[in-house]
């Protein structure tokens, strides 16, 4: 719960739905919830978040972008470590599935993953 709360109360302050929700939690997880915050500025630079009138998927669209290039800077992310955020969450995003209805399907190092509910 030390990253849960934190993360979900912010993106819920920043007008995000669950997908943001998620993006936000598992960037606490992996980055500590100030690296998530520190991402969460970067993003703020580029795009407006919901909460203050900006669109929601362009908003999470520029915090991927951000958490990519952080993971990136890290060894234990490189190659396809950083797989969940391109393939899983901007997958998410790019079928504007915010609300992450079931059923969620999607494929990690060959392997698939469905969701059904």
């Amino acid at each position: 719960m030390s990253y849960f709360n934190p993360a979900v109360g912010l993106a819920k302050g920043d007008g995000l739905n669950a997908l943001g929700q998620f993006c936000y939690y598992d960037a606490a997880v992996v980055h500590g919830f100030i690296g998530a915050q520190r991402i969460r500025g970067r993003a703020l630079a580029k795009a407006v978040q919901p909460s203050a009138g900006g669109g929601e998927a362009a908003y999470l669209s520029a915090f991927l972008d951000e958490r990519r290039v952080e993971m990136l800077k890290e060894n234990a992310h490189s190659g396809n470590n950083i797989q969940r955020v391109d393939l899983e969450q901007r997958r998410f995003l790019t079928e504007g599935n915010l609300d992450l209805h079931l059923p969620l399907s999607w494929t990690v190092n060959s392997d698939p993953f469905t969701i059904s509910g």
